[in-house]
C-alpha cells in the first residue's frame, strides 16, 4: 500500500506559502515505485492508445479510492482550508506523447468556474506520476490569481473537433479577460518533479502546454475536496458527489 510523506511540522510554512501564491509544490511524496503503482492501476482504464483521461476512478478502484482518502493529503487539505473536507471528484489524466490528446494545450481557465462553489472552498491536489514540464505539456499558473473572482469564459471546441496546422487543439474554456490577467500576474511554467503533488486553489488561472516530446507521457492524478456544508453545482458529463472521508 502507498505511504506518502508530508511532514506535518511545515504544515503552516506550507499555508502561508499557498495563502499568498495560490498554489503549492511538495516534492518526494510519492516514491519510484508508488508511481509505478498508480501507472499500473490505471492499465484498467486505459483502454485506447488516444484515451486522455479517466473521471471519478476512486468510486471504481479501491486503490483510488486509498489515494483520495489517504489521511496525510486530507490532514493537509483540512489544514490549508481551516475546515473539514470532503471528496467531490477525481481524474486521471493520460497526456502521452505522440497522441491527439497529448498535443492539447488547455488555455487559462479556472477549475472553480465549473462547481461554482463559494471562494475558498474549493481545491485541488495534483500528483505529478511523470515528471511534469513545459516540453511533455506541462502546466501554467498565474502566481497569486487566486485572489480573483470567477471570472467570465467562453466554451472552446473540444479536442476532438478542432487542431491547427501543427495538430495542437486549445480545449475547455478560456477566461475573456485573459490578457489583462496576463499583464497583471506572473505566469509560470510550473515543474513537478516525479512523485511530487501540487496542491491548487480552485479560483487559480491555469493551463496547460501541448505535449511536444517525442516519447516523455505525462500522466497525472488529480483529487478535487470541498469545504464540508458548502454547495456548489455538481456537472452533467461525470458528476461531483460530495464523499465524507472522515
Amino acid at each position: 500500500m502507498l505511504a506518502p510523506e508530508i511532514n506535518q511540522d511545515k504544515f503552516p510554512e506550507y499555508k502561508k506559502f499557498y495563502n499568498d501564491h495560490g498554489y503549492l509544490v511538495i516534492e518526494n511524496v510519492f516514491s519510484n515505485e508508488d508511481c509505478f503503482e498508480f501507472k499500473a492501476n490505471s492499465e484498467n482504464f486505459s483502454k485506447e492508445p488516444d484515451y486522455p483521461v479517466s473521471l471519478n476512478v476512486h468510486r471504481e478502484s479501491d486503490f483510488f479510492f486509498n489515494i483520495i482518502s489517504n489521511n496525510q493529503i486530507v490532514s493537509l487539505i483540512k489544514f490549508l482550508q481551516d475546515a473539514d473536507i470532503d471528496a467531490v471528484n477525481d481524474q486521471y489524466l493520460f497526456k502521452k506523447a505522440n497522441t491527439k490528446y497529448g498535443r492539447q494545450s488547455w488555455t487559462l481557465h479556472q477549475d472553480n468556474s465549473y462547481p461554482k462553489a463559494k471562494k475558498d472552498s474549493y481545491i485541488i491536489c495534483h500528483v505529478a506520476i511523470d515528471r511534469s514540464e513545459k516540453e511533455n505539456g506541462g502546466l501554467i499558473y498565474l502566481d497569486g490569481s487566486h485572489k480573483e473572482d470567477i471570472i467570465d469564459f467562453k466554451n472552446n471546441k473540444s479536442w476532438k473537433e478542432e487542431s491547427d496546422l501543427n495538430g495542437i487543439t486549445r480545449p475547455g474554456q478560456t477566461i475573456t479577460n485573459k490578457d489583462a490577467m496576463l499583464e497583471k500576474y506572473t505566469s509560470i511554467d510550473m515543474i513537478f518533479p516525479k512523485g511530487s503533488i501540487s496542491i491548487m486553489h480552485g479560483n487559480l488561472i491555469h493551463g496547460s502546454h501541448a505535449n511536444l516530446s517525442p516519447s516523455n507521457d505525462r500522466n497525472q492524478y488529480s483529487m478535487a475536496y470541498m469545504n464540508r456544508n458548502v454547495d456548489f453545482f455538481p456537472g452533467k458529463m461525470s458528476p461531483r458527489i460530495r464523499k465524507k472521508l472522515y
